[in-house]
């Protein structure tokens, strides 16, 4: 008895659980709401991971999930992990473009200037604000 017991307790543990998901996007802008979405068993944990990307739901009754979360804010390719109540189930690529056109050609530089300007409001009240420019090299 203790050893079938065993057997199934090892079993479960080799086994882990597959998830199908999709992201809303596969090019994103960076800061975008990005959506996750997939099914796995019913009332399964889910976490998404990725980069600082971290995001967790349960699956329902039939075992749909979904996930929101915004897009980095670095240029750049991210791999998107899924796990399903601590196991790793399935992972894709999200890209952070800074337009969502055409492939990025060239990357520069860039400057943040920012400066205390006053302001008067309609009101004629007067207000501290910063003004920043950026420029890019």
């Amino acid at each position: 008895m203790l050893l079938f017991i065993f057997i199934i307790l090892f079993s479960t543990a080799i086994f882990a659980q597959q998830s199908t998901f999709v992201l809303s996007t596969k090019n994103a802008w960076w800061g975008d709401l990005v959506i996750a979405q997939g099914v796995s068993e019913p009332n399964s944990y889910i976490t998404i991971i990725g980069n600082g990307i971290e995001c967790n739901n349960q699956s329902d009754q039939y075992g749909n999930w979904v996930c929101y979360f915004n897009a980095p804010l670095e240029l750049g390719l991210y791999n998107i992990s899924v796990y399903i109540n601590g196991n790793f189930a399935n992972s894709t690529i999200l890209e952070v473009k800074p337009s969502l056109g055409g492939n990025v050609t060239k990357i520069t530089e860039r400057s943040v200037y920012r400066a205390p300007m006053l302001i008067q409001e309609p009101n004629g009240k007067i207000k501290l604000a910063w003004i920043k420019i950026t420029v890019w090299k």
